[in-house]
Order: C-alpha cells, then structure tokens, then sequence
C-alpha cells in the first residue's frame, strides 16, 4: 500500500529529545546478515534518535508480531472479534464512529494494533487526528510512533516493573506487568528472539530508559520522518 503520508521528508533530523541518553547500549553486536524488511527497519527506528537498548527491544518486538512486515495482518475471526468488541467499547470520539465497521478488521502493521485501541486514550483522541484512518496500522513510521508511544504509556502504569520483561509482558496484558511468573517467561521468550537476530542475552531485566511521551505535532513528525526513512533505506 502506498504510504499515508504523501510528501516525504527525506534527509530532515527529527529534533526531539526523546530520552535522558541516546547512547549505544550494546557496544557490538553479532554479525547477524539483515533481511530487507529487518534493514528498512532499523532507518525507520533511526528517526526516534534512541539507542541500541530500544532497538533491540523493538526489533524483537516486531520479529514476534510481523517479521518486520508492516502488511501483517491478523485477520482470523477471534482478532476481528477482539477488534469489534474493542471499538464497540471507544464508541464515537472526536466525532469519529470507531464502533462502525471499518475498524473490525484485527491486528495489522509491524507491531500488530487493534485498530481504535492505538488511536484513544482515556476516552480522548490520543493521536492526530489524520491517523484516524482503518489503514494507518500499514505505514511504517505511524507503526513505528504508535509502538513509541504505547511503550511510554505502558511505563507510566502503576504496575510497571521497570524492567524490559515487564514492558514485553504490557505489551499484550499490562495488568501482568508485575507478575513474577509472567516476567520470568517473558524474559525468556524475548531473549530467544533476540539472541536469533544477533543480540547478546542478559538484558531483559536490565531497567529500561526513561523516555517522555510525545505530543501529537511530535508524534506526526515522528511518522512522516520514519515512514521517509523506511522508503529511501
């Protein structure tokens, strides 16, 4: 599909300080060969100005949900039930009906959103306004802004443990994020994945760094400018 974000801003540095240090966490990586999807990826994730601890969490993240496809979708019937009941849930916001059909469509994108749940936080449209569209899941850089700001979201629960397991764990159930037994298989699960794209292991219950939520002006320039990055790597 083509991109949602028709004038690209290739070449333009996202200004925004995103987190306390951008500093490379893992000095070296394994020498892992990178699929295309994997390499274009990794220029989308480039415009957050993070470091190597946010993208090894990222890249596990999205190797789980799409393989770092951002065409996955999960469109069996207990998705689209799980999607509809959802929406059915936010109702109309903003004057925008995400009850109606078009957003029972299941998961969809490089990190596996349900529709209206990315869009309304708190009864409140949460992102902007021209994302509210059933197929913004497919962009890229909008995939990779949502995951951003539903990772800082996750964070500011009460139950957070601090720890890279446990925003694993929130990532699908975030009232677990402080169970033991959840962190513990989580913890495992995603050091497999990574360890399998290259990383080194002991690192899921290191502390994850703080990182501010954006507004929605920065969460736009975060999309266009990843999405930028994802087609000209």
């Amino acid at each position: 599909m083509a991109s949602l974000w028709p004038y690209a801003l290739a070449g333009v540095a996202l200004a925004i300080p995103l987190a306390a240090s951008a500093k490379r966490s893992d000095a070296a990586v394994p020498d892992v060969p990178l699929t295309e999807r994997r390499r274009k990826m990794r220029c989308a994730f480039s415009a957050t100005g993070l470091g190597d601890d946010w993208l090894r969490f990222f890249e596990q993240t999205a190797k789980r949900e799409s393989d770092f496809s951002p065409r996955a979708w999960n469109k069996n019937s207990g998705e689209r039930a799980a999607s509809v009941r959802l929406n059915d849930r936010v109702g109309v916001v903003d004057g925008i009906d995400f009850a109606s059909g078009a957003w029972g469509f299941g998961s969809k994108g490089l990190f596996q959103f349900l529709g209206a749940v990315v869009a309304v936080r708190g009864g409140q449209l949460r992102f902007p306004r021209e994302w509210t569209n059933p197929n913004m899941g497919f962009d890229p850089g909008t995939s990779m802004a949502a995951a951003l700001d539903y990772a800082t979201g996750l964070m500011g629960w009460q139950n957070f443990a601090g720890t890279w397991a446990s925003l694993s764990v929130g990532w699908g159930n975030p009232s677990k994020m402080g169970n033991a037994s959840s962190l513990a298989s989580a913890a495992k699960k995603m050091e497999d994945r990574a360890a399998k794209l290259g990383w080194p292991r002991g690192w899921a219950g290191h502390r994850v760094p703080a990182v501010r939520r954006l507004t929605q002006s920065e969460m736009a320039s975060l999309a266009h400018t990843a999405t930028s990055y994802w087609e000209g790597c």
